[in-house]
């Protein structure tokens, strides 16, 4: 689950995030389960969509993906208690580039690749340790990051290897929403004529029956 800014012409221009919830069949068939415009992004849009999806049919979600925005595994949690959350270690590595010095940058992100490119999620969890205290001490605010997100760093260790790559990460979603962008013809100036491919990336695992009110 991830939001893209585009610009809309309501009375105006203006920028909204358009908010975009695509998934991944058991079968492997990609389809964009819901996607709506707000005026701003928040935890509380993503749960009203998730909502709406559930009554539309979707039974069982395995994995939702996203970023760190606040509130988003407890609004998964809500409408999907049995689902899986992952946070997006891409996303959180851009997070620690802010808090730290650019002579420094190469070095620590790459010692972060090193935690979710690890074999199991004991290693990782021991590669984190390991990494923390490595860089804590020049940049303590490294610890706060990885405990508030600490219930969804590790979830996509629980699906087949093969399939991992797709599941840390939300930049599947987020080169479908730079198309957007770059696509005058898969987008209109007015919301309600706005079209996405069902072939569009995704990121969240999905056990559904078919989804009535999505064309």
């Amino acid at each position: 689950m991830d939001a893209t800014y585009l610009n809309i012409r309501l009375d105006s221009v203006a920028k909204e995030p358009l908010h975009v919830m695509p998934g991944i069949t058991p079968d492997g068939t990609r389809e964009i389960l819901d996607y709506a415009l707000f005026p701003t992004e928040s935890a509380a849009n993503y749960e009203e969509m998730l909502a709406s999806t559930k009554a539309r049919g979707v039974k069982q979600v395995l994995l939702f993906a996203s970023d760190g925005l606040e509130g988003m595994r407890d609004a998964v949690k809500r409408q999907f208690p049995e689902a899986e959350h992952q946070q997006c270690w891409v996303h959180l590595s851009r997070t620690v580039a802010r808090y730290i010095r650019s002579k420094d940058r190469k070095t620590v992100l790459g010692d972060l690749k090193k935690v979710h490119q690890s074999g199991s999620a004991g290693e990782a969890e021991k590669a984190l340790r390991e990494f923390l205290d490595k860089h804590t001490g020049r940049y303590p605010r490294l610890t706060g990051i990885f405990e508030r997100a600490k219930s969804s760093l590790y979830s996509f260790y629980r699906f087949p290897e093969a399939i991992r790559s797709t599941l840390y990460t939300t930049n599947l979603i987020e080169r479908s929403n730079k198309g957007l962008k770059t696509n005058p013809s898969s987008r209109s100036n007015s919301p309600m004529r706005m079209h996405w491919s069902a072939s569009s990336a995704a990121t969240t695992v999905i056990q559904c029956q078919s989804v009535k009110g999505i064309s």
